[in-house]
This record gives C-alpha cells, sequence and structure tokens, in this order.
C-alpha cells in the first residue's frame, strides 16, 4: 500500500494464456480511501450472497479497510498487434 501511496499510480494486466492469446493493460492514477464496514459487506455481496457477505467480512476483521480505484488514462491490449483496431 505504501508504494501504491507513494507513486500514485499504478498498471493492472489481464492476459488469457491458452489460444487464444489475448491481453489488456491499463494504467492511470490511483485513489486510496478507507471504507467502513457496510461499504466492505456491499463491495463482499458483488461475488457472494448477503448473508455470506457479511459472515466473510466479519469473520475477517483485521482485513484492510481499504479500497484503490484506478483511473485508466492508457488503455493497451493485443489487438495492436493482431491488425485490429486496438487502442493505445
Amino acid at each position: 500500500m505504501r508504494l501504491l501511496e507513494q507513486a500514485g499510480h499504478a498498471s493492472l494486466c489481464r492476459q488469457r494464456e491458452e489460444y487464444s492469446y489475448a491481453y489488456v493493460t491499463v494504467d492511470g492514477p490511483v485513489e486510496i480511501e478507507t471504507i467502513d464496514r457496510l461499504t466492505r459487506i456491499n463491495i463482499a455481496t458483488r461475488y457472494l450472497r448477503a448473508q455470506e457477505a457479511t459472515e466473510y467480512i466479519d469473520g475477517n476483521p483485521d482485513a484492510d479497510e481499504v479500497v484503490v480505484r484506478l483511473r485508466p488514462v492508457r488503455l493497451a491490449d493485443d489487438r495492436l498487434f493482431q491488425g485490429g483496431p486496438g487502442c493505445g
């Protein structure tokens, strides 16, 4: 977290390693925000049922209570190298 705060920006890459190969990379500034229990539960319910999300959050009280938001200002993907309409 300290390095993100110092740098103020980050890159994120997602790739598919099986055929047909693909990737996308985003770069941009980051905002780091402390969040409360309710916000943590709301985020967890994106992936779990409401009851499971609450149990998960309450069962991990020592977890970091922050959210990192990356605002993409640069996007690159594999279409640049496949002759497609990629971004750059």
